[in-house]
């Protein structure tokens, strides 16, 4: 009978090779089949595709165990990262962090573009673009 760690790190590795594939295959689709009549919103998708694709590689190359200390937050990373170095694994949980707070920005960008749409204002390429990096900046 297998062990609880191998079955936990089969089913994470096939989830993240399906997720990367997944994720590829839309970009791929996204770049090639985008009509210039929907370039505009096209530059959000695309954007998003990019994102999801860096979030699941981070997923992949490291898997996370979020422990909370009091007011602290330790991160035990295991999986493929751990066999080069602990920066690795460091550049695997900042892609998954960067790559789930910029999706969460893409989201709200996404919401706004369309307003803009059902007002009869749609944004130009440069409105859009525009548009996630007011989103994104910190404030």
């Amino acid at each position: 009978m297998p062990s609880v760690d191998f079955v936990h790190l089969f089913l994470h590795s096939s989830s993240s090779i399906l997720s990367l594939l997944f994720s590829a295959i839309l970009i791929f689709i996204v770049f090639r089949n985008t009509p210039d009549s929907f370039s505009s919103f096209g530059i959000m998708l695309k954007a998003q595709a990019l994102f999801d694709l860096i979030v699941a590689l981070g997923v992949a190359t490291g898997m996370q165990r979020v422990i909370p200390i009091d007011w602290a937050i330790l991160f035990i990373s295991s999986g493929p990262c751990q066999y080069f170095s602990t920066t690795a694994c460091y550049i695997s949980v900042m892609m998954l962090f960067g790559g789930a707070c910029f999706t969460r920005d893409a989201l709200v960008a996404s919401f706004l573009f369309r307003l803009l749409v059902i007002r009869g204002k749609p944004p130009s390429n440069k409105g859009a673009i525009a548009l996630f990096c007011c989103i994104s900046l910190p404030l």
